[in-house]
This record gives C-alpha cells, sequence and structure tokens, in this order.
C-alpha cells in the first residue's frame, strides 16, 4: 500500500466518521442496557422497599444515563464536515 493509497482510506474513514459512529454505537448500547438493569433492579424490589428514596435514586440514574448519552450525540452531531462548505475536500478514487 503506497502513500497515497493509505491517504485515501484514512480520508475514507474520516469522511464516514467510522469511530465516531462506533463510538455512538457502544454509548447507544451501554444506555439501553443500564436502563434494562435499572428497571429490573426497581422491579424486583419488594413492594415496601419502592419508597421516595429508591424512586429518586432509578430517576436519577436514569436521567444521568440518558443525559451522558445527549452529550455524546451532541458532541458527534456538532463536530464533523460540513458538506455545503464551498471547499470541501473530496475522496478521489
Amino acid at each position: 500500500m503506497n502513500k497515497q493509497e493509505a491517504l485515501h482510506w484514512a480520508e475514507l474513514i474520516d469522511s464516514f466518521r467510522v469511530f465516531p459512529r462506533l463510538f455512538l454505537l457502544a454509548c447507544f448500547l451501554w444506555a439501553v442496557d443500564m436502563s434494562y438493569v435499572l428497571l429490573h433492579w426497581y422491579m424486583r424490589l419488594p413492594k415496601d422497599e419502592r419508597g421516595v428514596e429508591a424512586s429518586g435514586f432509578a430517576s436519577v440514574a436514569f436521567l444521568a444515563v440518558l443525559g451522558f448519552l445527549k452529550l455524546v450525540y451532541s458532541t458527534y452531531a456538532a463536530t464533523g464536515r460540513d458538506w455545503n462548505a464551498a471547499n470541501a475536500p473530496t475522496v478521489n478514487p
């Protein structure tokens, strides 16, 4: 693989934002898993232990997970290439 071909592949991977999308997917799967674990933890609590404290903890933990997911997605959406810009680089075949 010569330098020009390596630069082509690097530009292609950068254009499609492969690694940020994989990180976003991993964060989404983590958020789904944490929500599932949190829901099942709360549902397995005996009725007399489902008080204000347990409900408050569950809601705060759930909002923290969703807040983290929103932060990751907003960072992903705010960064990247502006494809409408006049000087957007092109990928040569």
